[in-house]
């Protein structure tokens, strides 16, 4: 229950700074990342570790931001995997639709769509994985804030196993 309450506080502040300054601060994370070991030990450190590790070709490919990495790493470590995963890809379909509705009331879609199939092909050409996001390449396409998301994602879920377990 206190690991819960813990990512809540954690996400919560993660999004504001996320939305905020489009960085999370390593100190925030350094923070909750002590807590954690605190409260769970040695195996909370492996599945932040080991999550880290997993992520981290999201990160060359600059999909994700390295605070949006660490603090999924975090919920990891906080939640165990099964129940991460759960919270996390559900932030990500969260993110998939409000993007999706963000590039059609832009009426950007097709040049996204060009974009990413340009992207493979580099990549596939190059025989690399490359970054899809490149500053100097993107034209006025703000980066999409992760952790508002994953909090949503984390209190819907939170919500589903409260009532669950009430046989609601």
């Amino acid at each position: 229950m206190f690991n819960h309450i813990c990512v809540a506080f954690c996400l919560g502040v993660g999004a504001y700074f996320d939305v905020s300054t489009r960085r999370i601060p390593n100190l925030w994370i350094l923070f909750w990342f002590f807590i954690g070991f605190f409260l769970n030990g040695i195996p909370f450190i492996q599945t932040f570790f080991i999550s880290i590790a997993c992520l981290m070709l999201l990160f060359f490919m600059r999909v994700f931001g390295a605070g949006d990495i660490k603090l999924m790493a975090l919920v990891a470590a906080y939640l165990g995997y099964r129940d991460a995963f759960v919270v996390l890809f559900t932030g990500m379909i969260f993110a998939a639709g409000y993007g999706l509705y963000y590039l059609i009331h832009k009426r950007i879609l097709w040049s996204r769509f060009l974009y990413f199939k340009e992207y493979v092909l580099r990549s596939v050409g190059t025989g690399r994985i490359l970054p899809y996001y490149e500053k100097e390449r993107e034209y006025s396409i703000p980066l999409l804030p992760m952790a508002q998301f994953f909090l949503l994602a984390f209190l819907l879920w939170r919500l589903y196993e409260l009532c669950m377990k009430a046989g609601i």
